[in-house]
């Protein structure tokens, strides 16, 4: 009976390290801030809108790739004739 209690404690000491660890990881993944406060003066709105403004394209993006159409004569409810 010793040893099955000293191979249970042995177990059970490996498995809380390794929920810790779970956790860990877990926890690891929500490093940032939940909320972020984006309330800028008027001067400091201006200054970001101005930092990215030469990235986004002055007439839009086109749309490139999409879903697929299947005319309605072959679609799911099309009837084999």
């Amino acid at each position: 009976m010793e040893l099955e209690d000293r191979q249970y404690e042995e177990w059970k000491a490996w498995a809380v390290k390794e929920v810790q660890l779970a956790e860990q990881r877990r926890n690891a993944m929500y490093t940032g801030q939940e909320s972020q406060s984006t309330d800028l003066s008027p001067e400091e709105e201006e200054a970001a809108v101005d930092e990215v403004g030469d990235a986004v394209p002055a007439q839009g993006q086109s749309a490139a790739g999409g879903a697929t159409v299947i005319p309605a004569s072959q679609g799911p409810g099309a009837t084999e004739g």
